[in-house]
């Protein structure tokens, strides 16, 4: 099996902002305290892992992670989150963007596990 490498970031995923939305959330449920990029990694792990919103050759491997575009959407979806209260900035001692903690309005919110 021949596999072709692309050294670069993932195609921008084919989800509406929305969908986009309840996958970070879906992801959250896991999270109390969280850094932004780690967080894009792991939600990029995801989708390749599970091939949510994107097709991929089963021969084909991408090096990166989410495209930008996508990479700004979820910066959007986060910001949309801190603005109606299920997360604030810091946690762990870090109390400065890009550390997030889940506040417990926001544990209601995503089913906290």
């Amino acid at each position: 099996m021949i596999t072709h490498t692309i050294y670069g970031p993932l195609p921008n995923l084919n989800l509406t902002y929305d969908e986009l939305k309840v996958l970070v959330a879906e992801l959250l449920s896991n999270c109390s305290t969280f850094d932004f990029i780690p967080f894009i990694n792991a939600l990029s792990e995801h989708v390749k892992v599970n091939k949510t919103g994107i097709e991929i050759d089963k021969d084909t491997v991408y090096t990166g992670g989410l495209s930008q575009t996508d990479t700004s959407r979820v910066r959007e979806i986060i910001w949309d989150f801190i603005v109606d209260r299920y997360i604030t900035l810091g946690g762990n001692g870090h109390d400065t963007w890009p550390t997030l903690t889940i506040t417990e309005r926001g544990k209601a919110y995503f089913g906290f596990r």
